[in-house]
């Protein structure tokens, strides 16, 4: 199903080339069923000149149905990269949100691996599964599962090499946890609130798990213009707080 995603300054949308539809801000258009499009292609679309590129992470919010939630690009690339998700990797994921989060961790995995992703709304595990299989196709998906249910009074079998909390209350998940992850294993907490940061580091240490850092990326486009470039008014100043700890072994090795 070849969906791509169309950019320009003012406006976003998608152009699904099998159905021949492209939607812009809500609105859908009926493409000439005789022209092709791919990316790197220019195309005129409701008065307005748009690109066509391959959907990624950037594009994933302005190509998908929206719901209260969503992990920013920033965010998600950050995450992935702190942590060393590659192809093969297992991991787990809870607060699923739109499947912003989900589309990154399995365009990182390239159908390789494992990715479990818990919610305990139905409808919104429903949405992310519908998100993202309507941009990736099988090759990608096949690795991925889904469970309704609380990650905190889940019992997960297996030993993941990720965890990606985007919950109310982190610590609350953390004693079951503890067994579904490996000696070594990254844990990140998504936090919009220094409380939430504060009482799941509290917590690490008594559930096998060492804190490592925590960060706050901050957003700034800026207005590329012939000799009038700067910032753009629209900053976004805060999504919410990374934060990182380790799986422990519970080994002291001493030299």
């Amino acid at each position: 199903m070849p969906v791509y995603a169309l950019f320009s300054a003012n406006a976003k949308g998608t152009v699904n080339t099998d159905t021949r539809t492209a939607r812009i801000e809500g609105k859908s258009i009926i493409l000439d069923p005789g022209k092709e499009i791919a990316p790197g292609d220019m195309v005129r679309l409701g008065g307005s000149l748009f690109i066509v590129k391959r959907i990624t992470p950037a594009d994933f919010p302005h190509s998908v149905k929206r719901g209260a939630q969503i992990i920013q690009f920033w965010d998600s690339a950050f995450i992935i990269s702190y942590m060393g998700v590659k192809s093969g990797s297992s991991i787990i994921e809870s607060g699923v949100g739109t499947g912003s989060m989900s589309f990154s961790i399995l365009s990182a995995l390239s159908g390789r691996g494992r990715l479990l992703s818990v919610d305990i709304n139905k409808e919104a595990i429903e949405l992310a599964r519908s998100n993202v299989s309507s941009i990736l196709g099988e090759e990608y998906t096949s690795i991925w599962e889904t469970e309704i249910g609380d990650i905190s009074s889940l019992n997960i079998p297996g030993a993941f090499d990720f965890c990606i909390l985007d919950v109310p209350q982190p610590w609350e998940a953390l004693e079951s946890l503890s067994g579904s992850l490996r000696s070594g294993a990254i844990l990140c907490f998504y936090c919009p609130t220094f409380n939430q940061v504060e009482h799941t580091v509290a917590d690490l240490a008594r559930h096998g798990f060492r804190f490592l850092e925590s960060h706050e990326l901050i957003d700034r486009k800026l207005l590329v213009r012939d000799n009038a470039t700067r910032p753009d008014s629209d900053l976004i100043g805060h999504t919410a707080f990374l934060s990182f700890a380790i799986k422990t072994s519970g080994i002291s090795v001493k030299f």
